[in-house]
């Protein structure tokens, strides 16, 4: 059995279930769980905002499913697709690239942007990972997509919850994944994380 909130059965586990055990039934249902890709942005690289519009233009949402989800789920913006507030996918997908993949014009972008930043030669910067299962594969493929652009990505893996919680809260990262679950639809809860004094806008933004 698998609760709200926690970490469910995989494609691969789900179908060796249902195999071993073949009476058994599995639910799929959207959870309300938000995969964030975090910048501090009180540190170098990502305190220039020109640094975080470059990694914007390159990342591939699909990408990270693919690997970290088995292609289960779906790429939206702020608030997960499933949700009431969502905004309609075609209107994803014209202004983000990471919800279509990135063209080849948006990466000679970013490149460009990166060199106006400072940073044409690259930049090294660090990715905190956590240590519960799926975050690696995630970490990889952004890492993947990061190093078009010039990026050198160290990874740092800290324990969950109580290292990985306390870095974050403290601002003792660079950049990292993190997800967010909500119990009810509400928009508040993903928004909120981007305001200033929010006690989860863990990137610091003001």
């Amino acid at each position: 059995m698998s609760g709200y909130g926690s970490r469910g059965l995989s494609t691969t586990e789900a179908t060796q279930l249902k195999k071993e055990v073949p009476n058994s039934q599995v639910w799929r249902y959207a959870c309300g769980c938000l995969g964030r890709l975090l910048f501090n942005v009180q540190k170098k690289p990502w305190d220039d905002v020109r640094v975080r519009q470059a990694a914007a233009l390159v990342l591939d949402g699909k990408l990270a499913i693919d690997l970290a989800y088995e292609a289960v789920g779906a790429v939206g913006g702020f608030i997960p697709m499933e949700s009431y507030w969502s905004l309609p996918k075609d209107e994803l997908q014209r202004a983000w690239p990471v919800v279509r993949g990135p063209a080849a014009d948006e990466i000679a972008r970013a490149k460009k942007l990166m060199a106006d930043a400072g940073y044409k030669d690259g930049v090294t910067t660090t990715y905190m990972q956590s240590s519960t299962p799926t975050y690696e594969e995630q970490m990889i493929a952004i890492k993947k997509q990061l190093e078009q652009i010039g990026f050198k990505v160290n990874v740092i893996v800290r324990q969950y919850p109580a290292q990985f919680n306390e870095a974050l809260a403290g601002g003792a990262y660079e950049m990292t994944g993190q997800p967010t679950v909500a119990p009810v639809w509400d928009p508040d809860v993903y928004l909120g994380m981007y305001v200033t004094g929010d006690p989860q806008n863990f990137g610091t933004i003001s």
